[in-house]
């Protein structure tokens, strides 16, 4: 008889943190986080723009850019991150997936 292969402890951990982020990523977002999230990618689409304008078109970036070209990256990046994870409930305090219309 053939024995079962024992998994770590962390195994099931892992799956378990997969499953809860797989079902976040699935969760509807408030209207209010989608709006501050299109605001957030629109300052890193900006941000990103200039950078890339200013590398291909060889100029120097001056010195205040460069110290806040990071936070423009990655502060909106952070917020739409943490938006993007928080979930929706409805009424009855069950998390709402897809396209369910809330009761409220």
């Amino acid at each position: 008889m053939r024995r079962r292969r024992h998994r770590p402890w962390y195994d099931f951990r892992v799956r378990a943190f997969y499953r809860l982020m797989r079902g976040r990523w699935t969760a509807k977002m408030p209207k209010l986080f989608k709006s501050i999230s299109l605001v957030c990618g629109f300052v890193s689409g900006a941000a990103l723009a200039v950078n890339t304008a200013m590398e291909v078109g060889h100029a120097s970036a001056p010195a205040w850019w460069d110290r806040i070209y990071a936070f423009l990256l990655g502060a909106p990046a952070l917020v739409m991150f943490t938006l993007k994870f928080t979930r929706d409930y409805d009424a009855d305090g069950i998390p709402m997936r897809g396209n369910k219309k809330s009761k409220i």
